[in-house]
């Protein structure tokens, strides 16, 4: 079963306001080792410091 457009703008609606929006800097030494544009989603910012805390609220 894949996971469509629709299903994340309706687990995005279910978390609103739950959950504070993390920012995705880019990783520099990241992207020089690879040579691709690397980001960094830092969900450590959530409360609970965890990405976690975004599945328990959907």
């Amino acid at each position: 079963m894949a996971i469509t457009l629709e299903d994340i703008q309706a687990a995005a609606r279910r978390i609103a306001g739950q959950v504070v929006e993390t920012p995705c800097p880019a990783s520099i030494p990241l992207s020089e080792i690879t040579g691709m544009q690397i980001h960094r989603k830092l969900e450590y910012l959530q409360r609970t410091g965890s990405f976690k805390e975004c599945g328990a609220c959907s």
